[in-house]
């Protein structure tokens, strides 16, 4: 939302610049206006440059824009900027309120306690008129990681009383949904499903779009065991024409995970009747998939292949189309779908893991060895240029930047020599004999059922064999006349 303001005042500018002249909200402007100039740093420069030279009563305007443009624009040390203003007027309560607004400082819980208690000795706040959004900032940091089972059941229990409290309060419902909902066996959370679909149907009647919230009630429904209604909900938000596309296309894709293919299908026929051109693609490609589950290949096929990958948005929708073609026997045209990949607004590394995926279910082995062999390779020449900038990463990079795991796997494996030609032809050695062990364990096991599978209806043979014996028999051991 702050950078959709900032855009916003960036397309006013020269009307703001006549009327108020250099101002924060204008500076915001500017700087937006350089950094999509690709210059960054001029146009961080600027705004400290303002709050150097601005007298006494501006300077708290301009260190809270320059932190509003650094979370903006995804710099690195946006928290450090938005706990630095707060820090520079700590007896000033909209400067901690302003930080404590901040969704990035809402993931760090020491940072939002320590405002949170100084904002409450500032108001002369107690534990019962806590204001709404102190307590909303800290239930969203305590659902933030590391979250645990007690940081879990904390949120909830201050997002109930919120709720209570404030029954129109849209924000803390839909969050208490978030954290019921919340499903992380490996730090013991489990879904309270029940409870959450209970707070997800008092929350629907209160938000203006109630369809993202009425799929995810389908889901529930789904997960809790009551199929009937999970389909109820689907049928009727992929049917309903005036449901956004989205919804109507993830509630079809819900159902075609139900197996309602049926279902799903004629209501995928009957958007693509009604569709514009630009949404037909989409609706295209999800009907295929459940033309496919469906077993009418030929269908399947032919939708496919009049789908344009130039009109695939987004990787997975990429990655489903290629995998479709390939999976039905077009492997040519599934390799021009995967070329889109590279075109989309993403990093080299995220294309990459797109046809990596691809080659998994439908590549041969020299394939993916080709492909892991190139990019063994980009990583050791990437690495280097690691080591060489090491130094200087150092001293720019604040300790709490964010983590990348593209860059962390690169390096990892940079650090790997690569196979030479005698290794990967042990390798793939050792790789078919282990497939040839377990072929005949598969074998043996088949076998070993079938031969149960031969005294079982043997023994039943016989069983039926002494029932027919004891039917001739009466109750006392003589024979009926």
């Amino acid at each position: 939302a702050q950078l959709e303001n900032i855009d916003a005042y960036s397309l006013l500018l020269p009307r703001m610049d006549m009327a108020e002249g250099t101002t924060p909200r204008t500076g915001l402007a500017r700087a937006s206006s350089l950094f999509k100039q690709g210059k960054r740093d001029e146009a961080m420069a600027l705004l400290r440059e303002n709050h150097e030279k601005a007298p006494a009563d501006q300077k708290k305007a301009w260190l809270r824009a320059q932190a509003a443009f650094a979370e903006s624009v995804g710099m690195p040390d946006a928290k450090g900027t938005w706990a630095a203003f707060a820090d520079a007027y700590p007896t000033d309560i909209d400067a901690q309120l302003a930080a404590l607004g901040s969704p990035i400082v809402q993931t760090d819980l020491t940072l939002v306690d320590r405002l949170i208690a100084r904002t409450r000795e500032l108001g002369r706040f107690d534990e019962l008129n806590t204001p709404a959004q102190l307590r909303m900032a800290r239930a969203r940091a305590l659902l933030t990681e590391p979250v645990d089972r007690n940081r879990r059941a904390e949120a909830i229990n201050v997002l109930r009383d919120l709720a209570l409290r404030e029954s129109d309060l849209r924000e803390a419902r839909a969050l208490l949904v978030a954290a019921l909902s919340m499903d992380r066996p490996d730090v013991g959370i489990v879904p309270q499903r029940t409870d959450a679909i209970t707070q997800l149907r008092t929350l629907i009647p209160l938000v203006p779009d109630p369809t993202p919230w009425q799929l995810e009630l389908a889901r529930m429904l789904r997960g809790e065991g009551d199929l009937a209604g999970a389909r109820a909900e689907l049928d009727r938000l992929a049917n309903d024409p005036k449901v956004p596309l989205n919804v109507r296309l993830a509630a079809t894709e819900e159902l075609i995970r139900m197996r309602e293919l049926t279902s799903a299908a004629s209501s995928l026929e009957r958007m693509r009747g009604s569709a514009s051109d630009a949404d037909k693609p989409l609706i295209e490609l999800t009907l295929a998939n459940a033309y496919r589950a469906m077993v009418r290949d030929r269908d399947a096929l032919a939708l496919f292949r009049g789908i344009d990958p130039q009109q695939m948005q987004t990787p997975q929708q990429v990655l489903a189309l290629a995998e479709g073609l390939a999976s039905l026997g077009d492997k040519d045209r599934a390799q021009v779908a995967l070329t889109r990949a590279e075109q989309l607004p993403m990093s080299a590394g995220q294309s990459q893991l797109v046809r990596a995926r691809y080659l998994a279910n439908h590549g041969t082995m020299d394939e993916t060895i080709a492909m892991l062999r190139d990019q063994l390779i980009k990583a050791q020449a990437y690495q280097r240029k690691l080591e060489d900038s090491e130094e200087e990463a150092s001293r720019t990079v604040p300790a709490d930047a964010p983590y990348d795991p593209f860059n962390v796997y690169l390096k990892q494996m940079g650090h790997k020599p690569l196979l030479t030609r005698e290794q990967e032809v042990e390798i793939s050695k050792r790789i078919e004999t282990a497939e040839l062990k377990a072929q005949e364990a598969l074998a043996q096991l088949k076998q070993r059922q079938d031969d149960i599978g031969l005294h079982c209806a043997e023994l039943l043979t016989a069983l039926a064999a002494l029932v027919d014996s004891l039917q001739e028999l009466d109750f006392g051991g003589t024979k009926q006349a």
